[in-house]
């Protein structure tokens, strides 16, 4: 779903901005949709497998019911893999989608409207515009299928039922839709090759005890990977995206969901200051954000840890510090080219677990919502954001974000 709709709305800015006098009409000042969708406590507990794709392990005709914020979630992590924000309003028979993407330095913003409405099958366009440009129903129907095709070989989508307060979407998964639905060729080619080097890496390490997260990861991000862009130079920023997914697939002793002809990496438990859980949520939001953006991964992370915190293993801010280190890995590896070429030239030297994650001593863990209300607050709280600024300066000071060549962005 979520490639769906970011393949639809790149597809709908190649139709929109054609030609100049089309880029004239649709230059506007200001974003029409500004900021990332919000999702309330309750609604964030189960929005980590519904944007995981879990269900890809069980194909077939599937249904899942959307309430407004988790459609809005997932329509603007759909439009932020195209660099824009999204939303969408549903009503009884059809739906408003908006979305605004930056045209570049200085140029202004590309802000769409498009009026969907409900048949027997896939939703239809009934108009759509984009700025003071309208755009023919026809053409941008026609893109949406083209959007749908993109994905034809993970499923298929069936029907879309629209209502105020939910939309329910009904579609075919295939039984080889895991790897068609997320990995394009290159990607799959390099996650070939960040395997056998991973293989390579964990058959060096000592035969005693657990390993060590950081000589792994500085293992894998040192080197290129060897498969090139489609412009045929190397893409440091791709390389580096396969190898934060080869390494969590490791660490959460996973499947890749890519068929391998070499040696598989010996299974080894894997830690990071000393807890295996420790790297296992570093390594899984590292792996996220690369994938899908820091905004996401910070969202799966929080899904989790509130779903923990409601009867599981309690909240722990030592996994938030695992999961916000692991991001900020991820934002430095796959940011720009600078940053990824930065980030291997660190790996060469040998990364150490203090410079990839600070020390989790002193921070709250195993709280029951209760005590996590009671003493802290919800995550709006003005406690929790400072103890979540808290954890922002210790990664602050890790050496691997103290030496930046260049200015980064305060993290999200």
């Amino acid at each position: 779903m979520i490639r769906l709709l970011s393949t639809l709305l790149a597809l709908l800015t190649l139709a929109a901005v054609g030609g100049l006098a089309a880029v004239l009409l649709i230059l506007e000042p200001t974003p029409s949709v500004t900021g990332t969708a919000d999702l309330a406590a309750t609604e964030l507990r189960d929005f980590a497998h519904l944007v995981r794709g879990t269900d890809l392990d069980n194909p077939g005709v599937k249904s899942a019911r959307l309430t407004p914020p988790k459609l809005n979630a997932m329509v603007d992590f759909a439009a932020r893999r195209v660099g824009g924000h999204a939303r969408l309003k549903p009503a009884r028979g059809g739906a408003a989608l908006r979305a605004s993407f930056p045209l570049g330095r200085d140029l202004g913003y590309a802000n769409f409207h498009v009026e969907l409405r409900e048949t027997a099958g896939i939703p239809a366009v009934a108009a759509a515009r984009v700025g003071g440009l309208p755009l023919p129903a026809g053409l941008v129907d026609r893109v949406l299928r083209r959007g749908l095709d993109e994905v034809a070989a993970a499923g298929e989508l069936l029907r879309v039922d629209f209502d105020a307060d939910q939309v329910e979407v009904i579609y075919r998964l295939r039984a080889d839709a895991k790897v068609a639905a997320l990995l394009d060729d290159d990607e799959q080619r390099r996650l070939k090759v960040r395997q056998a080097q991973l293989a390579a890496i964990v058959a060096r390490q000592h035969r005693a005890g657990a390993l060590q997260l950081a000589p792994l990861l500085s293992g894998l991000l040192a080197e290129p990977s060897g498969v090139l862009g489609r412009d045929g130079q190397p893409d440091p920023v791709a390389d580096n995206g396969a190898a934060l997914l080869v390494l969590a697939a490791y660490v959460n002793r996973r499947r890749l969901p890519v068929p391998t002809t070499g040696p598989a990496p010996e299974p080894r438990t894997v830690v990071l200051r000393g807890r295996h859980d420790l790297a296992q949520h570093f390594s899984i939001s590292a792996a996220t954000a690369a994938k899908g953006g820091s905004a996401l991964s910070h969202l799966v992370g929080l899904a989790k840890e509130l779903s923990d915190a409601d009867g599981g293993s309690g909240f722990s801010f030592a996994d938030m510090l695992a999961n916000r280190a692991g991001i900020r890995l991820a934002e430095l590896a796959t940011d720009s080219a600078d940053s990824a070429r930065h980030l291997r030239r660190m790996a060469r030297a040998g990364l150490t677990e203090a410079d990839i994650m600070p020390s989790p001593a002193g921070l709250p863990e195993g709280m029951q919502e209760a005590v996590l209300l009671r003493t802290i607050g919800t995550p709006s709280s003005a406690a929790y954001a400072q103890l979540v600024d808290h954890i922002d300066r210790r990664i602050d000071a890790t050496r691997l974000h103290r030496t930046l060549p260049f200015s980064k962005p305060p993290p999200s």
